[in-house]
Protein backbone atom coordinates (compact mmCIF):
# COMPACT_ATOMS: atom_id res chain seq x y z
CA UNK A 1 0.00 0.00 0.00
CA UNK A 2 2.79 2.63 0.76
CA UNK A 3 4.61 1.94 -2.14
CA UNK A 4 1.71 2.10 -4.54
CA UNK A 5 0.99 5.49 -2.50
CA UNK A 6 4.19 7.11 -1.73
CA UNK A 7 4.25 10.74 -2.93
CA UNK A 8 0.45 11.14 -3.31
CA UNK A 9 -0.37 10.08 0.14
CA UNK A 10 1.46 12.34 2.96
CA UNK A 11 0.18 11.34 6.44
CA UNK A 12 -0.66 7.72 7.94
CA UNK A 13 -2.97 7.71 11.15
CA UNK A 14 -2.02 4.65 12.19
CA UNK A 15 -5.63 3.32 13.86
CA UNK A 16 -9.19 4.61 14.44
CA UNK A 17 -10.38 4.94 18.04
CA UNK A 18 -8.16 2.11 19.78
CA UNK A 19 -9.67 3.02 23.13
CA UNK A 20 -13.06 1.53 21.99
CA UNK A 21 -13.59 -1.96 21.76
CA UNK A 22 -15.97 -1.35 18.79
CA UNK A 23 -12.53 -0.04 17.05
CA UNK A 24 -10.28 -2.42 18.08
CA UNK A 25 -9.84 -5.58 19.97
CA UNK A 26 -6.58 -6.20 21.13
CA UNK A 27 -4.08 -5.65 23.97
CA UNK A 28 -1.52 -2.43 24.29
CA UNK A 29 1.52 -4.25 23.48
CA UNK A 30 -0.18 -5.32 20.26
CA UNK A 31 -0.72 -1.84 19.31
CA UNK A 32 2.55 -1.03 20.06
CA UNK A 33 4.23 -3.83 17.90
CA UNK A 34 1.75 -3.08 14.91
CA UNK A 35 2.80 0.75 15.07
CA UNK A 36 6.50 0.24 15.11
CA UNK A 37 6.60 -1.88 12.63
CA UNK A 38 4.45 0.47 10.80
CA UNK A 39 6.53 3.35 11.82
CA UNK A 40 9.52 1.46 10.20
CA UNK A 41 7.82 0.26 7.23
CA UNK A 42 6.50 3.62 5.88
CA UNK A 43 9.70 5.59 6.50
CA UNK A 44 11.81 2.89 4.91
CA UNK A 45 9.32 3.29 1.70
CA UNK A 46 8.91 7.07 2.05
CA UNK A 47 10.98 9.11 4.22
CA UNK A 48 9.03 12.09 3.54
CA UNK A 49 5.85 10.81 5.03
CA UNK A 50 4.18 11.68 8.20
CA UNK A 51 2.72 9.18 10.09
CA UNK A 52 0.05 10.17 13.29
CA UNK A 53 -0.55 8.07 16.43
CA UNK A 54 -3.53 6.44 16.44
CA UNK A 55 -6.29 8.44 17.42
CA UNK A 56 -7.72 7.96 20.81
CA UNK A 57 -11.22 9.59 21.31
CA UNK A 58 -12.83 11.93 24.04
CA UNK A 59 -11.68 12.96 27.17
CA UNK A 60 -10.23 9.15 27.96
CA UNK A 61 -7.99 10.10 25.45
CA UNK A 62 -5.06 11.49 26.18
CA UNK A 63 -4.80 8.72 29.51
CA UNK A 64 -4.31 6.27 26.73
CA UNK A 65 -1.78 7.65 24.68
CA UNK A 66 0.11 7.94 27.78
CA UNK A 67 -0.54 4.37 28.32
CA UNK A 68 0.53 3.83 24.47
CA UNK A 69 3.93 5.77 25.20
CA UNK A 70 5.03 4.15 27.88
CA UNK A 71 4.57 0.91 26.91
CA UNK A 72 6.91 1.54 23.92
CA UNK A 73 4.85 3.43 21.10
CA UNK A 74 7.28 6.96 21.59
CA UNK A 75 8.86 6.59 18.62
CA UNK A 76 6.18 5.71 16.28
CA UNK A 77 4.64 8.61 14.74
CA UNK A 78 5.58 12.42 13.95
CA UNK A 79 2.30 13.86 14.79
CA UNK A 80 -0.36 12.93 17.83
CA UNK A 81 -3.81 12.40 16.63
CA UNK A 82 -6.71 12.73 18.61
CA UNK A 83 -10.60 12.63 18.23
CA UNK A 84 -12.10 15.68 19.61
CA UNK A 85 -15.27 14.20 20.72
CA UNK A 86 -16.85 15.25 24.02
CA UNK A 87 -20.79 15.90 23.87
CA UNK A 88 -22.58 18.36 22.73
CA UNK A 89 -21.10 21.69 24.39
CA UNK A 90 -18.12 22.75 22.66
CA UNK A 91 -16.00 24.23 25.54
CA UNK A 92 -15.26 21.03 26.57
CA UNK A 93 -12.77 20.59 23.95
CA UNK A 94 -10.66 22.98 26.11
CA UNK A 95 -9.82 20.15 28.78
CA UNK A 96 -9.44 17.28 26.26
CA UNK A 97 -6.88 19.37 24.67
CA UNK A 98 -5.24 20.44 28.22
CA UNK A 99 -5.25 17.07 28.72
CA UNK A 100 -3.66 15.89 25.61
CA UNK A 101 -0.68 18.91 26.22
CA UNK A 102 0.00 17.54 29.68
CA UNK A 103 0.77 14.13 28.63
CA UNK A 104 3.05 15.31 25.73
CA UNK A 105 5.23 17.65 28.10
CA UNK A 106 5.63 14.24 30.31
CA UNK A 107 6.54 12.56 27.56
CA UNK A 108 9.22 15.94 26.01
CA UNK A 109 6.73 15.98 22.59
CA UNK A 110 5.91 19.73 23.10
CA UNK A 111 7.06 20.17 20.03
CA UNK A 112 5.46 17.67 18.38
CA UNK A 113 2.25 19.07 16.02
CA UNK A 114 -1.31 18.07 17.99
CA UNK A 115 -4.00 16.76 15.19
CA UNK A 116 -7.61 16.88 15.69
CA UNK A 117 -8.55 14.25 12.75
CA UNK A 118 -11.84 14.21 13.73
CA UNK A 119 -14.68 15.71 15.22
CA UNK A 120 -17.95 16.98 15.65
CA UNK A 121 -21.06 16.85 18.32
CA UNK A 122 -21.13 13.00 17.22
CA UNK A 123 -23.76 11.29 18.75
CA UNK A 124 -24.67 13.71 21.46
CA UNK A 125 -27.92 16.00 21.48
CA UNK A 126 -26.85 18.82 19.69
CA UNK A 127 -30.67 20.85 19.27
CA UNK A 128 -31.76 22.89 16.71
CA UNK A 129 -29.81 24.66 13.70
CA UNK A 130 -28.33 27.46 15.59
CA UNK A 131 -26.95 25.03 18.02
CA UNK A 132 -25.25 23.16 15.66
CA UNK A 133 -24.08 25.84 13.88
CA UNK A 134 -22.56 27.80 17.39
CA UNK A 135 -20.68 24.65 18.45
CA UNK A 136 -19.21 24.20 15.09
CA UNK A 137 -17.78 27.97 15.03
CA UNK A 138 -16.73 27.50 18.64
CA UNK A 139 -14.76 24.02 18.28
CA UNK A 140 -12.88 25.60 15.66
CA UNK A 141 -12.08 29.02 17.19
CA UNK A 142 -11.07 27.18 20.49
CA UNK A 143 -8.74 24.60 19.34
CA UNK A 144 -7.22 27.34 17.44
CA UNK A 145 -6.87 29.07 20.22
CA UNK A 146 -5.42 26.12 22.29
CA UNK A 147 -2.54 25.55 19.21
CA UNK A 148 -4.00 22.65 17.62
CA UNK A 149 -2.38 22.52 14.02
CA UNK A 150 -5.21 20.86 12.19
CA UNK A 151 -8.85 19.95 12.47
CA UNK A 152 -10.57 17.94 10.56
CA UNK A 153 -14.84 17.93 10.99
CA UNK A 154 -16.38 14.90 11.08
CA UNK A 155 -18.22 14.55 8.61
CA UNK A 156 -19.87 17.39 6.03
CA UNK A 157 -21.92 14.98 4.18
CA UNK A 158 -22.50 12.31 6.71
CA UNK A 159 -25.62 11.48 8.96
CA UNK A 160 -27.20 14.55 10.04
CA UNK A 161 -25.85 13.28 14.10
CA UNK A 162 -22.76 13.18 12.93
CA UNK A 163 -22.06 16.77 11.29
CA UNK A 164 -23.54 16.96 8.31
CA UNK A 165 -23.05 20.53 6.72
CA UNK A 166 -25.19 20.13 3.58
CA UNK A 167 -28.87 19.06 2.67
CA UNK A 168 -30.03 15.99 0.35
CA UNK A 169 -29.68 18.74 -2.17
CA UNK A 170 -26.15 19.36 -1.49
CA UNK A 171 -27.45 23.12 -0.32
CA UNK A 172 -25.45 24.37 2.72
CA UNK A 173 -27.58 23.68 6.25
CA UNK A 174 -27.31 26.65 8.78
CA UNK A 175 -23.97 24.74 10.09
CA UNK A 176 -22.76 25.06 6.56
CA UNK A 177 -23.05 28.50 6.56
CA UNK A 178 -21.72 28.71 9.86
CA UNK A 179 -18.43 26.95 8.42
CA UNK A 180 -18.07 29.50 5.83
CA UNK A 181 -18.62 32.58 7.92
CA UNK A 182 -15.82 30.67 10.40
CA UNK A 183 -13.45 30.22 7.39
CA UNK A 184 -13.89 33.97 6.70
CA UNK A 185 -13.36 35.18 10.26
CA UNK A 186 -10.12 33.40 10.91
CA UNK A 187 -8.05 32.83 7.58
CA UNK A 188 -5.44 35.52 6.83
CA UNK A 189 -6.06 36.79 10.59
CA UNK A 190 -3.86 36.36 13.67
CA UNK A 191 -5.06 35.40 17.00
CA UNK A 192 -3.28 37.71 19.27
CA UNK A 193 -4.93 36.22 22.76
CA UNK A 194 -6.16 33.11 23.63
CA UNK A 195 -9.81 32.86 23.89
CA UNK A 196 -10.67 33.19 27.91
CA UNK A 197 -14.08 33.29 29.61
CA UNK A 198 -15.03 35.55 31.95
CA UNK A 199 -16.90 35.63 36.02
CA UNK A 200 -20.46 35.60 33.82
CA UNK A 201 -19.36 32.91 31.12
CA UNK A 202 -18.60 35.24 28.41
CA UNK A 203 -15.91 33.90 25.92
CA UNK A 204 -13.63 36.38 23.95
CA UNK A 205 -11.09 35.45 21.14
CA UNK A 206 -9.06 38.92 20.01
CA UNK A 207 -7.79 38.71 16.58
CA UNK A 208 -5.67 41.54 14.34
CA UNK A 209 -5.58 41.79 10.27
CA UNK A 210 -2.92 43.72 8.66
CA UNK A 211 -3.68 47.62 8.27
CA UNK A 212 -4.69 47.72 11.90
CA UNK A 213 -7.80 45.63 11.72
CA UNK A 214 -9.09 44.67 15.44
CA UNK A 215 -12.16 42.23 16.20
CA UNK A 216 -13.01 40.14 18.57
CA UNK A 217 -15.39 36.99 18.66
CA UNK A 218 -17.72 36.78 21.56
CA UNK A 219 -20.42 34.36 22.73
CA UNK A 220 -21.64 33.01 26.18
CA UNK A 221 -22.87 29.42 26.10
CA UNK A 222 -23.82 29.63 29.58
CA UNK A 223 -27.03 32.03 30.04
CA UNK A 224 -30.23 31.12 29.42
CA UNK A 225 -31.21 35.11 27.84
CA UNK A 226 -29.19 37.09 25.97
CA UNK A 227 -26.15 39.49 27.82
CA UNK A 228 -25.26 43.16 27.11
CA UNK A 229 -21.52 42.95 26.75
CA UNK A 230 -20.19 46.67 26.21
CA UNK A 231 -18.09 46.62 22.60
CA UNK A 232 -14.23 48.10 22.91
CA UNK A 233 -13.75 50.92 21.57
CA UNK A 234 -13.55 51.83 17.53
CA UNK A 235 -15.45 48.52 16.99
CA UNK A 236 -18.52 49.85 14.76
CA UNK A 237 -20.20 46.82 13.74
CA UNK A 238 -20.83 42.91 14.23
CA UNK A 239 -20.98 39.47 12.07
CA UNK A 240 -23.02 36.67 12.90
CA UNK A 241 -22.72 33.26 11.81
CA UNK A 242 -25.33 33.35 8.76
CA UNK A 243 -23.40 35.88 7.22
CA UNK A 244 -25.20 38.98 8.71
CA UNK A 245 -23.62 42.48 9.51
CA UNK A 246 -24.93 44.97 11.85
CA UNK A 247 -24.10 48.32 13.45
CA UNK A 248 -23.26 48.42 16.39
CA UNK A 249 -24.81 50.89 18.58
CA UNK A 250 -25.05 52.79 21.77
CA UNK A 251 -21.73 51.13 22.21
CA UNK A 252 -22.97 47.53 23.61
CA UNK A 253 -24.16 43.90 21.93
CA UNK A 254 -26.31 41.46 22.75
CA UNK A 255 -23.98 38.18 23.77
CA UNK A 256 -25.65 34.29 23.25
CA UNK A 257 -24.75 31.16 22.82
CA UNK A 258 -23.58 31.91 19.17
CA UNK A 259 -20.29 33.40 18.30
CA UNK A 260 -20.63 36.95 17.03
CA UNK A 261 -18.05 39.27 15.42
CA UNK A 262 -17.25 42.44 16.33
CA UNK A 263 -14.44 44.65 14.21
CA UNK A 264 -13.23 48.10 13.82
CA UNK A 265 -13.83 47.84 9.72
CA UNK A 266 -15.84 46.32 7.23
CA UNK A 267 -13.00 45.78 4.57
CA UNK A 268 -10.78 42.62 4.97
CA UNK A 269 -13.48 40.00 5.62
CA UNK A 270 -16.09 41.88 2.90
CA UNK A 271 -12.89 41.64 0.48
CA UNK A 272 -12.62 37.72 1.05
CA UNK A 273 -16.43 37.18 1.06
CA UNK A 274 -16.26 38.88 -2.54
CA UNK A 275 -13.57 36.82 -4.10
CA UNK A 276 -13.65 34.13 -6.52
CA UNK A 277 -10.70 32.62 -4.42
CA UNK A 278 -12.52 32.62 -1.05
CA UNK A 279 -14.99 30.54 -2.63
CA UNK A 280 -12.67 28.28 -4.66
CA UNK A 281 -10.49 28.46 -1.16
CA UNK A 282 -14.07 26.84 0.37
CA UNK A 283 -14.76 24.80 -2.14
CA UNK A 284 -11.15 23.08 -1.67
CA UNK A 285 -11.75 22.78 1.90
CA UNK A 286 -15.27 21.39 2.03
CA UNK A 287 -13.49 18.71 -0.57
CA UNK A 288 -10.92 17.75 1.15
CA UNK A 289 -13.05 16.39 4.76
CA UNK A 290 -14.78 14.82 1.94
CA UNK A 291 -11.81 12.77 1.30
CA UNK A 292 -11.35 12.33 4.88
CA UNK A 293 -14.82 11.24 5.78
CA UNK A 294 -14.51 8.59 2.87
CA UNK A 295 -11.59 6.89 4.32
CA UNK A 296 -13.45 7.34 7.86
CA UNK A 297 -16.04 4.85 6.59
CA UNK A 298 -13.48 2.68 5.25
CA UNK A 299 -11.09 2.89 8.04
CA UNK A 300 -13.79 1.68 10.64
CA UNK A 301 -15.36 -0.94 8.25
CA UNK A 302 -11.68 -2.27 7.87
CA UNK A 303 -9.29 -1.41 10.47
CA UNK A 304 -6.65 -1.64 8.13
CA UNK A 305 -3.95 0.87 8.37
CA UNK A 306 -5.04 3.05 6.16
CA UNK A 307 -3.70 6.80 5.23
CA UNK A 308 -5.61 10.02 6.39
Amino acid sequence: MVTNAAGRIKYWELWNEPDQSSSYCGDLATMVTMAQHAYRIIKSIDPSAMVLSPAATGSTGAKWLDSFVKAGGLRTFDIVAFHGYEGAQAERIVAIVDAYRLVMSHHHLSATPLWDTECSWGESNIGDDTHRAAFLSKYFFLQWSKNVDRVLWYAYDGDRKWGRLIDSANNLLPDGVAYGETYKWIVGATLTQPCAQDQNGTWTCSITRPGGYRALVVWNSISVSSLSFSAPAQMIEYRDLSGGVHPIVGGTVQVQNAPILMETERGPISKLADTEESAASFTRTIGHGELHEKRCRLRRSTQHLLAV
